[in-house]
């Protein structure tokens, strides 16, 4: 089961801590996740990840706003004092609780074998074995088979219940499209809009059908957080409802692809006939 995105957590905050026995954090290969696809053994860079385990964390805590220091993730998220760790570096932390982390891949990486390790108030977990993609399309999940969007009039949700229409501007979040211009710095989330370094070479299908690339306006950095991408778009007039997403970046399709919620309007009843 997947968490979902970090600035949509509505979790109670809670702690415990068992005075007699200190126990260590315990997670397994399988058990850390990419988060787009839920699948474990590769992750992808400047992606979101979810380590699932045990003795995590003693709190539950949603890293906040007024956590970044001088525009710098901390190295522990605050209050639960637990950090990520691969090849034995710090990487942003956006959520933490018990039995669920949510952590940033780094940008900065590099590509190939790496080891996560699990670190509260000193306490150390297992290194367990991952490897780093390089980038790799991926469609950031809402519920029930569809993807996690907005409005881009209001910044309001993109659900059944309020769904897109045709030919209205809608903002898509994804992870793993490369590179920023100009690139990251470590355990720095972008402070502004930066582009897409392979913008070029993106395209969107809806239903298997290539959106004009002029109706993709903006692929770029989400201003405050790392690891997640936002894309602009503007709806065909003409197109199914509930279309299938798919994002493709160079000769790579989003390994999972995902539907957005979109109805036409109801027709308006006719008015009385008056004379």
């Amino acid at each position: 089961m997947r968490a979902p995105l970090p600035w949509l957590v509505c979790l109670s905050a809670f702690s415990f801590l068992d005075a007699q026995t200190v126990k260590a954090p315990f997670y397994t290969e399988s058990s850390i996740i990419d988060y787009a696809t839920a699948r474990p053994g590769q992750l992808t860079l400047n992606s979101l990840a979810v380590i699932h385990g045990e003795n995590l964390s003693y709190v539950t805590r949603l890293r906040q706003e007024s956590d970044l220091q001088g525009g710098r993730y901390p190295v522990a998220l605050p209050e639960a004092n637990v950090s990520v760790r691969v090849r034995g570096s710090a990487v942003p932390v956006e959520f933490a609780s018990p039995r669920l982390i949510v952590f940033v891949v780094p940008a900065q990486a590099l590509p190939g074998a790496a080891d996560i390790q699990v670190v509260r108030q000193g306490v150390a977990g297992p290194k367990v074995r991952v490897e780093l993609l390089p980038d790799r399309p991926l469609i950031y999940p809402a519920e029930q088979g569809f993807l996690l969007a907005r409005h881009a009039a209001n910044g309001e949700w993109i659900e059944t219940g309020s769904p897109a229409r045709p030919g209205e501007e809608v903002l898509l979040y994804a992870g793993g499209l490369g590179r920023l211009v100009p690139p990251l710095r470590d355990m720095q989330p972008p402070m502004t809009r930066l582009t897409v370094e392979k913008a070029a070479s993106f395209r969107l299908l809806l239903d298997g059908v290539e959106v004009d690339r002029s109706a993709i306006p903006y692929v770029g950095s989400l201003t405050g957080y790392a690891g997640i991408y936002e894309i602009r778009l503007r709806l065909p007039t003409a197109v199914a409802e509930d279309p299938e997403v798919t994002l493709l970046l160079e000769n790579q399709a989003s390994p999972v692809s995902l539907r957005l919620p979109l109805r036409y309007p109801s027709p308006q009843p006719e008015a009385p006939f008056s004379r």
